[in-house]
């Protein structure tokens, strides 16, 4: 429900509302579902994807880096999700011009 909330005020450019309400999803999914749960990879995966809106390349590198290991060590290399990430983080280096870090993967940052 919070990630959905983010992700209206994200359309809506209202980026402090859009990180805080990620953040307290965060929170939330941390600590009743443990910091290596997908829930939380989802969360952390929008808050790359409101970082890299806001031009903080590094910020949302780091945040779909985080999303996509806990992707994988849930599902698996071959996982849709584990796709997302990869596409997420391609684009952002990609928009960086740091192609040959981004060469697996391409296309525009996915929501979960």
């Amino acid at each position: 429900m919070l990630n959905t909330l983010a992700g209206i005020y994200r359309a809506q450019r209202k980026w402090d509302d859009a990180q805080a309400t990620l953040e307290r999803a965060r929170a939330i999914h941390q600590h009743s579902l443990g910091a290596h749960h997908p829930e939380v990879g989802a969360v952390l995966n929008n808050l790359g994807i409101l970082a890299f809106q806001r031009r903080r390349y590094a910020e949302a590198d780091r945040l779909f880096r985080e999303a996509l290991q806990i992707f994988e060590e849930a599902y698996g290399p071959e996982h849709v999700e584990v796709g997302k990430g990869l596409n997420n983080l391609a684009e952002s280096l990609r928009s960086q011009n740091r192609h040959v870090e981004a060469e697996p993967t391409s296309g525009w940052p996915c929501d979960l």
